[in-house]
């Protein structure tokens, strides 16, 4: 079994850079699916041993993203009654190394019934509208018992995707970060859209964030952007939207749309963002891969109490214990940096060693002034291999 923290687990979280190492592969997971009584030849197995390792032994259907609805049925076996207090079926995006992005987009749905050897059968529905034809996609058996947000994954199985004319898709846009900063004076969100077909050369995409308010309506208009449909690269854009963080509230959801220039509700996508107001340091660009000698990022913070000119904040790189959910051990790597008053601003280069970070282990860049006040967890990136 493996374990993925979800996103909704760092939602809204206070604030350290987290550097989370790639966990152990699924490649193995997504080996052709046998059917139910086969067995590999290289190996003969008894029943007991089938009912040990859960697996997805069947899959039925295909996702369609312009489908208002897609069904996928899937069975399986092995599931332990014992081992969790309930099991559930998801579809996940998946990246490369086969390992969960984002967030469930099936329906919710009841916890699996087991038979008595484990078996199982789950039906999830899945809006096409949630679906882009570029990734790709599994059916997830899980369990959501672990701490601190992690979901236990038992079994998994692709999904294939129907082709489809792109330019019949509705639009869908990504975000970087996801977290805006009250004490950043610019927080720079980076927008990618896709499927963004203009119907004239006058047509624009445009771009607005707002405050969402508690009763789920917008409120103020805090940034704006617009895409020219010259800007369209086969329905595709990159833009950088800035923030000020004097316009953003702590603990206040903000919403995100991006729409061709009065066009339709089909014709445009919404995504949420969160304020936050207390103690961070992030990291902002640059990637890490444990196979390369340079390992250079970008972290900026602030949001410290009381600051005084000239002083000094540390950086230490630390491993992250995901049990406790908090840094443990020794630092791994150190720099130390003069932040501006009053609330300890800074923004700085800071090498990772590529030999000190493991396989399957998540690190954190934490920032502290005199070992007092600390920075606590917000997001993470990606530890390539």
């Amino acid at each position: 079994m493996r374990y993925f923290r979800t996103r909704g687990a760092l939602a809204g979280a206070s604030a350290l850079a987290l550097v989370g190492a790639t966990a152990v592969p699924l490649s193995q997971a997504f080996a052709e699916p046998q059917q139910a009584g086969s067995t590999p030849s290289s190996q003969q197995s008894t029943p007991s041993e089938l009912e040990q390792k859960p697996s997805i032994q069947k899959t039925e259907g295909t996702l369609d993203p312009l489908a208002e609805k897609n069904t996928i049925k899937v069975q399986g076996t092995g599931l332990d009654k014992t081992l969790t207090d309930g099991y559930y079926a998801e579809m996940w995006e998946i990246d490369a190394q086969g390992q969960p992005v984002g967030e469930n987009i099936a329906e919710a749905s009841d916890q699996l019934t087991l038979g008595q050897r484990g078996q199982f059968d789950a039906t999830l529905t899945v809006r096409g509208s949630r679906v882009d034809p570029q990734k790709h996609y599994a059916v997830f058996i899980v369990d959501h018992t672990g701490r601190g947000g992690y979901m236990g994954v038992h079994a998994t199985a692709p999904v294939n995707i129907k082709p489809t004319d792109p330019t019949k898709l509705r639009p869908c846009f990504e975000t970087s970060p996801e977290t805006l900063y009250t004490h950043r004076q610019d927080n720079e969100v980076t927008i990618r859209g896709k499927y963004y077909y203009p119907p004239n050369s006058d047509a624009s995409v445009a771009i607005s964030l707002r405050e969402k308010h508690e009763d789920g309506g917008p409120g103020d208009e805090v940034a704006t952007g617009t895409v020219a449909a010259s800007e369209l690269k086969d329905g595709t854009f990159t833009y950088k939207l800035h923030v000020p963080g004097e316009k953003i509230k702590d603990k206040t959801y903000y919403t995100l749309a991006v729409a061709m220039d009065g066009g339709t509700k089909e014709q445009g996508a919404i995504k949420e963002l969160y304020g936050h107001g207390g103690s961070f340091a992030v990291i902002t660009d640059g990637t890490v891969s444990r196979s390369s000698q340079h390992n250079q990022v970008k972290v900026a913070g602030g949001g410290f109490k009381n600051v005084q000119q000239g002083t000094a904040m540390h950086l230490r790189l630390r491993e992250y214990n995901i049990d406790a959910q908090k840094p443990a051990g020794d630092a791994l790597a150190e720099k130390q940096v003069t932040v501006n008053p009053p609330n300890g601003s800074f923004e700085t280069d800071f090498a990772v060693p590529a030999d000190k970070l493991q396989a399957g282990k998540k690190y954190v860049i934490e920032a502290s002034i005199d070992d007092q006040e600390q920075s606590e967890v917000t997001e993470y990136i990606t530890v390539n291999p």
